[in-house]
């Protein structure tokens, strides 16, 4: 009882050296070693949510997404060499750049009584290519850090999925002679077989011209993995992360990565010291913070001439 009475003011104890901890653990220029101690209720667990808060300014609403083999399982489609970002992206591109040409080739291809008009072929070819271009970004997005994807990247991919999404809604609306003209814009003044284009057609064109501009520039900047290998994307996944959450023995997995500056131990004193010391071993260490309670959770000893 005593115990969570005090536990307010424990918490703001804490909260003030978490303060005083964070510049120190964003220098440079310094290390540190730090113990959080107490006993059973006093906001030891808490304090690790508030820190870990501090550093990143992460809310981890569905645990599920930081899975490891389900941040795996869902990168290996979007890495993939046939179905993976590059695919949609040049798939996207080849569609948008020669649609018209691609049309004529596969009616010459389709019987007489079975060719479909360009509008149809258009509407049905992109509710494949987009939805599956959408979906591999979007979870790109969201299971790799930006510093990988790089912000010129980043803000393309988004401007990107924005066009795409007029334009996927614009060329509803156009008619068969108008889609044909859309995929023939070439922003450059030329003789149409409906005269003056209309302005529904000039803004879809030029949707679709800043579109392809921004693929081309994808495809030649970005630089994401391209493999069907768990382990390959595996090891991308540990090295590129900021933030693991791991027991200090699977931390002898994460050598390779070169950014965890900061080390949490929750529990510390049930550890022995030489499991404690595989996390201390990371490449880029420079803080460490010890939280527990020796006299709550002490270490399994079997050995009674050890103990």
């Amino acid at each position: 009882m005593g115990g969570r009475t005090v536990l307010p003011l424990l918490l703001m104890e804490r909260m003030k050296m978490m303060t005083h901890l964070q510049p120190a653990m964003l220098s440079n220029s310094s290390s540190s070693l730090s113990l959080i101690w107490g006993p059973p209720g006093t906001g030891k667990t808490k304090t690790i949510t508030v820190l870990l808060w501090l550093m990143r300014k992460l809310k981890h609403d569905d645990l599920k997404e930081i899975y490891l083999h389900d941040r795996v399982r869902k990168l290996l489609v979007c890495f993939a060499p046939l179905t993976g970002w590059r695919h949609c992206l040049s798939s996207m591109y080849d569609f948008l750049e020669n649609g018209y040409s691609q049309y004529l080739r596969y009616s010459e291809e389709q019987k007489e009584e079975n060719k479909p008009s360009f509008l149809h072929y258009t509407r049905k070819k992109l509710d494949v290519i987009y939805p599956e271009l959408r979906r591999c970004f979007k979870q790109l997005l969201f299971h790799v850090p930006k510093s990988c994807i790089l912000e010129v990247n980043y803000n393309n991919i988004i401007s990107l999925l924005e066009l795409l999404e007029d334009f996927n809604t614009l060329q509803r609306k156009t008619t068969r002679v108008e889609i044909k003209e859309v995929f023939l814009y070439k922003d450059v003044p030329r003789k149409s077989s409906m005269g003056i284009l209309p302005k529904t057609v000039i803004t879809i064109g030029k949707t679709r011209i800043k579109c392809l501009e921004l693929l081309k520039m994808l495809l030649s900047c970005l630089k994401l993995p391209i493999t069907s290998s768990k382990r390959t994307i595996r090891e991308f996944c540990m090295e590129s992360a900021s933030i693991i959450f791991c027991t200090v023995s699977s931390s002898s997995k994460v050598t390779s990565n070169k950014k965890l500056e900061l080390l949490v131990v929750d529990e510390a004193a049930q550890l022995k010291e030489c499991e404690t010391l595989i996390p201390l071993r990371l490449p880029a260490l420079k803080h460490a913070i010890l939280i527990g309670d020796e006299c709550q959770l002490p270490a399994t000893v079997v050995s009674k001439v050890s103990s």
